[in-house]
């Protein structure tokens, strides 16, 4: 059954596997693709663990990553499926994962490979607004952001809740302790910026993140830069990736 005669509309259905807690095996890979088409599912995109970490830069070896990701490659190409890839977002946005990471994705799947990326949207976004001048709208929301996010996470930490780990006490120490008051690469922010959407007040709205959309709206400059940053991002990737000009490869050339 394919995603259409689900839902009544025309979507595709991605299967993820990256949230295992090790990297995904070929006999794996195999065994779930068969065995979701046997019982019917059809499926475009498998998300498999390929050894990437959530706002890390991959430090492998790069002919190793290459091997490993083209042998799944050619498991699920093979079955009418493309990779796609989870946990891409790096160190920071201008990371690109690691040098020479998104070329080597590019290679082994010959450009035919869907690469997540709406983590490093965040991430860009942030960054973007911490460069704005220390008062401005643009900056006092950034900075109230920050503040929220490391208020939650000590509050988890005291709690013995939710987020709480000895690896974040030591982040938020080490913070303190060593970096630049509202560092937006800080080891404890980049990790864990992502809270600030979820934080609600007491009424249940996610007040941080509405703001950050109004703001959005509101700020052109903002805006300019933002989008600015972006268009040069998804360049660097789609040239990496080896998406130029790949539209007869993916099929989307609809002749009238």
């Amino acid at each position: 059954m394919r995603a259409k005669e689900l839902f009544g509309e025309d979507v595709s259905i991605e299967i993820a596997l990256d949230e295992s807690p090790s990297e995904t095996q070929l006999k794996e890979l195999f065994f779930y693709i068969n065995e979701l088409l046997y019982k019917g599912l059809r499926f475009e995109f498998i998300a498999p663990n390929i050894g990437f970490r959530k706002r890390e830069d991959y430090r492998g070896d790069l002919q190793e990553l290459y091997n490993r990701v083209r042998k799944l490659h050619t498991i699920a190409s093979n079955n009418g499926v493309y990779l796609s890839i989870h946990s891409g977002s790096g160190a920071h946005p201008y990371s690109d994962k690691g040098v020479g990471v998104w070329s080597t994705i590019g290679r082994a799947t010959d450009g035919l490979v869907k690469y997540k990326m709406s983590g490093v949207l965040i991430q860009l976004l942030l960054e973007v607004m911490s460069r704005f001048p220390k008062g401005s709208t643009v900056r006092r929301v950034y900075e109230e952001i920050y503040d929220a996010v490391l208020d939650h996470l000590k509050k988890d930490i005291s709690r013995g809740r939710g987020l709480a780990s000895e690896t974040l006490r030591k982040m938020i120490e080490d913070y303190e302790e060593h970096s630049n008051k509202y560092d937006v690469r800080a080891d404890v922010f980049r990790h864990y910026f992502f809270v600030f959407q979820c934080i609600r007040d007491d009424s249940g709205v996610r007040y941080l993140r509405n703001r950050v959309i109004e703001l959005f709206n509101e700020v052109k400059e903002l805006r300019d830069r933002y989008r600015e940053e972006v268009a040069n991002l998804i360049t660097r990737e789609a040239e990496a990736l080896g998406y130029i000009n790949s539209v007869i490869r993916y099929r989307k050339y609809e002749y009238s």
